[in-house]
């Protein structure tokens, strides 16, 4: 249940102002040090609770942020979250989160309910396709922070991995050992991360002196069932045969269905086909074949957006910041050499 002692009863109690022990509760400088820990003293004794609806209308400020994910069940977005949450708790923040399910609508819809809840500031990780809900926040004078994705002409802070990076890693050890003969599954969206990887895909070729259509680009969902029908579908297109000697797939949960895609059309990995993933969610040590991929650390972009957004509510005004996490590629039992590249 929740207290029925008030500010004013613990302002009778220690004998000052309903607004000296509010300029306690939000933790002012300007109070004297005898009175701080008299009036603190009091608030526990009655075991007094703040209202803080109360709090926030008198003071203007919700101390809530707002955590807006384009896919909730995605694990790098749990990682995300988790991060954030944990921050923003340890500074005396509560987070609103929605799920925008990669829905753009959805996305404009809690741009409108987070301002309505009046929410300090916003992170997103945007759907993506459109900045325009983004730049609504903007408008709004909400500080907001961007997660993996950015829009190039979008004037707001951003914390993201080096997706350029990644793709080039994950190519050019393909390339390394040889395989010439290269799918990759991509996602079929207009999102920075896709435009990234493509491009770090073509660096490595351009350094080994390699034409474009050594790596094909298809598309799927990139989810383990995405991996999978699309091998399948490779496979019905070309009977009898595998034509690449290599996947380098979206991220691991993709590989995973590419695995047990090839597995049942009788292709061993690594010997038959090598495969690499351009993002590790965990899963990686844990696959039959110990799956090649590019480590990313989601719960480092978490914090380090947190602290942007905080930044930006104690009245940083900046110019507007793009933190690049570098990636890593980790070799494990997924890759061998193609000795005798076509």
């Amino acid at each position: 249940m929740r207290s029925s002692v008030t500010i004013a009863d613990v302002a009778a109690r220690a004998g000052c102002s309903k607004s000296t022990v509010a300029r306690v509760l939000n933790d002012r400088p300007d109070v004297n040090p005898e009175t701080r820990a008299r009036i603190l003293e009091i608030i526990e004794e009655l075991a007094f609770v703040p209202d803080e609806r109360a709090r926030a209308l008198a003071s203007g400020r919700s101390a809530t942020i707002g955590l807006m994910v384009a896919n909730l069940t995605s694990p790098y977005m749990q990682e995300i979250i988790r991060a954030i949450e944990g921050e923003a708790r340890r500074a005396g923040y509560a987070v609103l989160l929605i799920d925008t399910s990669y829905d753009p609508d959805e996305e404009s819809k809690a741009v409108e309910l987070l301002w309505r809840k009046r929410v300090e500031g916003v992170a997103v990780v945007p759907v993506g396709e459109s900045s325009e809900p983004l730049r609504r926040l903007v408008r709004l004078g909400l500080p907001t922070v961007l997660l993996a994705r950015y829009f190039p002409n979008l004037a707001v802070d951003v914390v993201r991995h080096d997706n350029h990076q990644s793709a080039y890693l994950a190519t050019r050890h393909l390339l390394d050992l040889g395989h010439r003969r290269i799918v990759y599954l991509s996602r079929d969206a207009a999102i920075s991360t896709v435009a990234d990887r493509l491009a770090g895909i073509q660096a490595a070729l351009v350094e080994h002196g390699l034409a474009k259509d050594t790596v094909t680009v298809r598309t799927t969902e990139t989810v383990a069932e995405g991996g999978y029908q699309a091998i399948r579908a490779i496979g019905e297109e070309s009977p009898g045969t595998f034509p690449y000697t290599a996947v380098l797939a979206y991220n691991d949960y993709t590989a995973l269905g590419v695995q047990r895609a090839l597995l049942e059309a009788g292709y061993q990995v690594p010997c038959d086909v090598s495969l690499v993933a351009c993002s590790d969610s965990g899963i990686c040590d844990y696959l039959s074949v110990r799956l090649t991929a590019v480590r990313e650390n989601w719960r480092a972009m978490g914090r380090a957006a947190f602290q942007i957004l905080r930044g930006r509510l104690q009245g940083d005004v900046s110019p507007p910041r793009a933190i690049v996490l570098p990636t890593e590629l980790i070799v494990r039992e997924s890759t061998t050499r193609q000795e005798s590249p076509p």
